[in-house]
Order: C-alpha cells, then sequence, then structure tokens
C-alpha cells in the first residue's frame, strides 16, 4: 500500500514538471519566432498544450498502474 502512494506522488511530481517544461518550451518558442506580441494566440497555446500533455501522461501513468501484470 506504502509503495502504491509513493509511484502515485511520483507520477504526480513528474506530471508538474511536464506542466511546467512545456509552458516554458511555448513561452520560450513565442519569444524566440517573434510571436509574443500575439496576446491572443499566447494565451490559448499556454491554456492548452501544458494540460493536455500533462493530463495525457497522467492518463497513460494511470492506465499503466491500474493494469495488472501477466505472466
Amino acid at each position: 500500500m506504502q509503495e502504491q502512494k509513493k509511484e502515485k506522488l511520483k507520477i504526480l511530481v513528474i506530471d508538474w514538471l511536464i506542466i511546467l517544461g512545456v509552458y516554458l518550451f511555448v513561452r520560450l518558442m513565442f519569444i524566440m519566432f517573434g510571436l509574443h506580441l500575439n496576446n491572443t494566440l499566447l494565451r490559448i497555446c499556454l491554456a492548452i498544450f501544458p494540460c493536455l500533455l500533462g493530463g495525457l501522461y497522467l492518463y497513460l501513468s494511470l492506465i499503466h498502474i491500474s493494469e495488472p501484470t501477466r505472466l
């Protein structure tokens, strides 16, 4: 039981790091390509991409945890 809690905590920490990394990556790409002046597009991308990739990671991780191992 304790091991399962540690595994879930590890998954959540990794998920937050993915969200932060994607946020910083999108922000950096907008600055590099000069798109940071278009606030509407920047806000849309910052709202969608980090949450989408973080959610995808959580979904795939929780599927992996809930599946029983087959020998």
